[in-house]
């Protein structure tokens, strides 16, 4: 796929007859100019966009990696887009890998990445623009706490439900979750607890399938579909508790967890504790940055 790049990016540079590159873009990817939001944030802080960079200087871009989510994260970041003919040194596309983990104060710190640092070729007076972007693929997730209630009469449990007491932010919005009691049929003593969490993408960004997550400057490929894993902790019983991996179709997405076969009479009248959800996944964002070389 490398390969299939780079004959991308020399087309795209005769096609502009070896002036000046502008506006390269990486085939399959969504390119937008909105925020990402609370999650994980990355772009440049060398070159700012609109600045001006003087060719009498080694240049080296920089992408800052901000979390402003809840969830610690690993990935990588990729820029591309300038010539390797005027940027000395520069490979079509060069990939830096990055984690976020929380400090002991319980915070994220900010983290840079530098490429380069490149020689600039240019005419002696000659004034150019240029665009150089990113890509920056992560694995996320969400922390959900909810409140459950285990009935002791599989029938009368129309005031058991769940609640969504607080969940982190991140790529996925958590709108609410909902509880599904079902009797079983064999045994009447026991039943089934269905719990499905409803959610939403925020903003900016796409999800991707892990595979694609430190794939090497490539396209995402269209044949797999990005899924949501989850697990959940916590839960008053010894039955386990399994949830679906979730294929992401569109914007709006349903996780189910389940745990069979418990005997309401191990919780007399009814039964309130509070558990957690965890979602795992991962996202790809784009940055871009407009700069003159002078």
């Amino acid at each position: 796929m490398k390969k299939i790049l780079i004959i991308v990016m020399a087309i795209a540079l005769m096609a502009a007859g070896c002036q000046e590159i502008k506006n390269i873009r990486l085939p399959g990817i969504d390119y937008s100019e909105e925020p990402t939001g609370k999650s994980l944030n990355a772009y440049f802080v060398n070159p700012k966009d609109n600045a001006v960079v003087l060719s009498k200087y080694r240049f080296q871009p920089v992408v800052r990696i901000r979390n402003l989510g809840g969830s610690e994260s690993e990935g990588q970041t990729c820029i591309f887009g300038i010539d390797g003919k005027i940027f000395s040194g520069f490979e079509s596309c060069e990939c830096q890998t990055f984690q976020q983990a929380k400090d002991e104060s319980e915070k994220f710190e900010p983290e840079d990445l530098e490429f380069g640092a490149y020689t600039i070729h240019i005419a002696k007076g000659d004034r150019k623009d240029y665009t150089l972007s990113s890509v920056t693929r992560f694995e996320y997730g969400n922390e959900i706490k909810a409140g459950i209630c285990i009935s002791g009469d599989v029938y009368e449990n129309r005031g058991c439900t769940a609640t969504l007491n607080s969940a982190t932010a991140g790529p996925l919005v958590i709108n609410r979750i909902e509880q599904v009691t079902i009797a079983d049929p064999d045994n009447k003593r026991n039943i089934n607890l269905l719990f499905k969490i409803q959610a939403t993408k925020a903003g900016y960004g796409r999800f991707i399938p892990e595979s694609s997550v430190n794939g090497q400057c490539n396209p995402i490929s269209p044949d797999e579909a990005p899924k949501i894993k989850a697990r959940a902790k916590g839960f008053p019983t010894t039955a386990p508790v399994t949830c679906e991996d979730t294929e992401i179709k569109g914007d709006g997405v349903t996780v189910i967890c389940e745990v069979n076969n418990l005997d309401v009479a191990d919780f007399g009248e009814g039964y309130t504790t509070e558990v957690t959800f965890e979602l795992r996944y991962f996202f790809e964002t784009t940055s871009s940055s407009r700069f003159t070389v002078q």
